[in-house]
């Protein structure tokens, strides 16, 4: 598909994802996050011709962003899950070559301001190095997830990787700079030291050794919940002032895609919360509500209009009422799991629960 005529803009950016759903919605967002700035802003999302197809069962995107496609050189994202180290493999050496000829199609009238990527795509730093165009790699999970892969050599050097979790498991990882001592058990599952995971963790930490060489790192996240571990990795990537139009070269912003918030007591690092999720649950229950009210009374004015929460919170609802502010709750699971929890008295008055 070739993309539409473009109109002049101050700022033309590439958008490369990870052709996956808990990737590509993310940059997504960030997109139209980004397009909602100015209109002067065109955004050019690149997506296989079988993303297309799905996407476009979605609510279309604003004006200034744009679908652009290169041919299905992957597996299909329909069977992926039967063979993920091959569809993996695709990712990485298959889309380089169609994402080039795109580029030079989009060359004309305007050059690309700025390549954003996926940070998964190692390939695209080398291509937009080669073409002189900045380069912002966007990395969609957590800060934390990050920082683990970025000095994987620790646990290496440490003696902690690969391990048999099983065994090993409760031995804690207190060495890497801006996480707080972290059970190995606790770590992201790829860290387990199976052959997949082995194959995957490396490839991985081969693609954050590529962020030094961009000119910004993008996160989906909010500095007050991860300032240390945003501090750490901040002081761990080497930095330069520079403006966006020179040539690349070492990474020169450390973003969050998110607007900032005010600041949240942490109550127990999110790493670790699958080892005691009964306990983080009942944390979540009964001991946020009391920061959140001094939260808000720290807020300055003009008074909140509403409070948004998720349901799973309902300590929320008296909050609101309390203070007179109106409440929206906010589901986010489907809609068939919400109607299951509200009629459980059927469930258990037909038998089906006990």
């Amino acid at each position: 598909m070739e993309p539409n005529n473009k109109p002049t803009t101050i700022c033309h950016v590439v958008a490369m994802p990870y052709p996956g759903r808990g990737h590509m919605n993310p940059m997504m967002n960030f997109c139209k996050l980004l397009a909602s700035k100015k209109d002067e802003i065109l955004i050019t999302f690149v997506v296989t011709e079988e993303w297309l197809g799905f996407l476009s069962s979605e609510p279309k995107p604003p004006a200034n962003i744009r679908f652009a496609t290169i041919p299905n050189v992957v597996p299909s994202e329909k069977g992926r899950a039967a063979d993920f180290p091959g569809f993996f493999r695709a990712v990485l050496t298959k889309m380089e070559e169609p994402f080039e000829r795109l580029l030079e199609r989009l060359d004309q009238p305007q050059k690309p301001s700025v390549i954003m990527h996926d940070t998964y795509l190692m390939w695209v730093v080398d291509v937009g190095n080669r073409r002189n165009i900045p380069v912002a790699s966007f990395w969609t999970q957590q800060m934390s997830v990050f920082t683990v892969f970025y000095h994987f050599d620790l646990l290496k050097q440490n003696g902690q990787f690969p391990i048999n979790v099983s065994e090993r498991g409760n031995e804690l990882v207190n060495y890497i700079p801006g996480i707080p001592p972290t059970r190995i058990a606790d770590l992201p599952a790829v860290f387990s030291g199976k052959v997949l995971d082995i194959v995957f963790v490396h490839t991985a930490c081969e693609a954050l050794s590529r962020v030094p060489k961009v000119q910004y790192l993008l996160l989906t996240s909010i500095y007050e919940l991860e300032s240390q571990t945003i501090d750490a990795i901040k002081a761990a990537i080497p930095t330069q002032s520079g403006s966006a139009s020179s040539a690349p070269s070492p990474s020169r912003g450390l973003t969050s895609a998110l607007p900032p918030s005010p600041t949240f007591s942490r109550r127990r690092p999110e790493i670790g919360h699958a080892a005691n999720f009964p306990g983080f649950y009942e944390a979540a229950q009964t001991k946020l509500e009391e920061p959140f009210k001094r939260l808000l009374d720290r807020l300055e004015p003009p008074e909140p209009g509403v409070i948004i929460y998720d349901t799973e919170m309902p300590w929320v609802v008296g909050v609101g009422n309390r203070r007179d502010i109106p409440v929206a709750s906010l589901w986010t699971m489907p809609a068939s799991v919400f109607t299951v929890f509200h009629h459980f008295d059927l469930l258990v008055q037909n038998g089906h629960m006990t």
